[in-house]
Parts: C-alpha cells; structure tokens; sequence
C-alpha cells in the first residue's frame, strides 16, 4: 500500500508539473492562445451601419483618381467619413514616406502588415516579431503618431503567428482579422463576392471588415474597390478603431 501512494503522490505531481508547465507553453504557441492574448478583431459592432474597407497598400491600384473621387462623392452625399484602411509593411514606411503621409492626409487610416519571411520556422519568429517592432517605430517616426493596428494574414503564413499577437499587445497594438477576404482575379467582383459582401454587412447590420486583395501580380483592384463603395449605400465606411 505504501508502494501504491508512492506511485498516487507522483503522478499528482507529475499531472501539476503538466499543467504548470505544459498549458502555459501550448498557449504561447498554439493560435487560439495568440487570438486569446491579443483579441484579433473579426467584426466591429453590430448595428451601426458602420463597414471597415481594408486593403494592403502593396494592392492600392497605382491610378487611385477614380477611386479617390467615388470616395470623396460618398462624403458630398452626406457620408461624414468615406475612410479606407490602409496595411503596410515596414519596407513601405522606408520606400515610401512621403506618399504615405499624402494619403494619410485624405483622411484614410494607415495600419501595420507584417512582412513575410522565408526559413526555418524558429528564425522566422524571431525576424518577424523584430520587423513589427521596427516597423512601429518608423511608422511612428513618419506619420508622428503610434499605429494602433496590426493585420493578422492568412492562416498559413508567419503574419498568423501568435508571437506577432503578442508582440502587437506589448507595443499597444490590437489585431484585426476580416469578416470577408475577397481576392480579385479579373479586376472585378464576381457574383458570389458581391453576395458574400452583402450578406457580412447585412447580417449584422454593420461591423463588417472587408479585406481586399489582388489574386496575383497583373490584377487590379480599382474596380472591385469602387463596386464594394457604391453597392453599400446604407453604410458608412469607417476606421477600424470607428467600427
């Protein structure tokens, strides 16, 4: 019987060592510790009639005259804001300062993107959360004031990798995710993305954050912004930190 609480009293330590140990470490790597710890944003607040439209600057078509005066339409119908959110990298802030400052005063919103990186996965954290830093530094260098977002990417990349959450918490930054990723192939919005839009925005009445991206190198995504503007009447189109 000794024998048996010998054995009793080593697993119980065995299962607390686990669990002091174990948990904290799964939750520092797992991703839903990351979501945990620094509350990615998936949706605003419902029934504001209120819509983030989001894009990385690498994706913003190079001819943004079109695009600029629809926005600035929605404002002379009566909008008070026709904002659009704005993702760049570290590489943006150095190559391109000045243009970035221009756009920011039109009134759009600037957030951080993580840079992706290539190697081993332990190499890639540590170049990663270093970039972000780096990144909010110069960006508060350019634009005279802290960013407050950071664009968590696709599941499958570094910029889904919890250290990047938890680095954005320690620098004060939240994490936003979308509600709707639409990726454009042929410049403009196919059927079922304009249903897929349409019915994110509807369903909360609001809160929706739509993610637009260029499917490849040669797409543009002029139209496809201009179609998601002037298909949503009912909303205003607002900062992330205004949703």
């Amino acid at each position: 019987r000794s024998g048996d609480d010998i054995f009793s009293f080593g697993f119980v330590i065995m299962l607390a060592i686990i669990t002091a140990v174990g948990v904290p470490t799964l939750n520092a790597l797992c991703p839903l510790g990351g979501y945990l710890y620094s509350r990615a944003y998936t949706h605003g607040q419902p029934n504001t009639k209120k819509v983030a439209l989001c894009i990385s600057y690498s994706d913003l078509p190079k001819d943004r005259t079109t695009l600029w005066a629809i926005l600035a339409d929605k404002k002379k119908e009566g909008q008070a804001t026709a904002v659009l959110n704005i993702f760049v990298t570290l590489e943006n802030l150095k190559m391109h300062p000045s243009e970035l400052k221009l756009i920011a005063a039109k009134g759009h919103k600037l957030s951080l993107e993580p840079t992706e990186f290539l190697g081993l996965s332990l190499l890639q954290k540590t170049a990663a959360t270093c970039n972000i830093e780096f990144a909010q530094y110069e960006y508060t260098e350019v634009m005279g004031e802290a960013p407050a977002w950071l664009l968590a990417k696709s599941v499958d990349t570094i910029g889904r990798h919890p250290s990047l959450f938890h680095k954005a918490s320690d620098l004060g930054m939240k994490v936003v995710y979308w509600s709707t990723l639409v990726k454009v192939a042929s410049g403009n919005l196919t059927s079922q993305q304009k249903d897929d839009i349409v019915e994110d925005c509807q369903d909360k009445n609001g809160g929706s954050i739509i993610y637009i991206t260029a499917d490849n190198s040669t797409s543009t995504t002029t139209a496809a912004l201009c179609e998601v503007v002037n298909m949503l009447d009912e909303f205003t189109f607002e900062s992330l930190s205004n949703v």
